[in-house]
């Protein structure tokens, strides 16, 4: 679980560190940004739904303990 969340939050800081330099060099086409937009939304989208995912495998663990 820790592997997939490290590589979701490297694809993030990848995307984010890519908009900025581009965006110091004013380089950016609106094509670009909406492939930065993309790459944004899709990696918060994946870091949501496996930190979802750990919060529910943790309360049903704890549910299993307190049984």
């Amino acid at each position: 679980m820790f592997e997939h969340l490290e590589r979701a939050l490297v694809e993030l800081y990848y995307a984010v560190a890519e908009f900025e330099r581009n965006e110091e060099l004013s380089a950016l086409t609106p094509l670009e940004v909406e492939s930065v937009r993309a790459r944004l939304i899709v990696a918060r989208s994946n870091l949501e739904r496996l930190i979802i995912e750990d919060n529910e495998r943790k309360g049903a663990r704890s549910n299993r303990m307190s049984a």
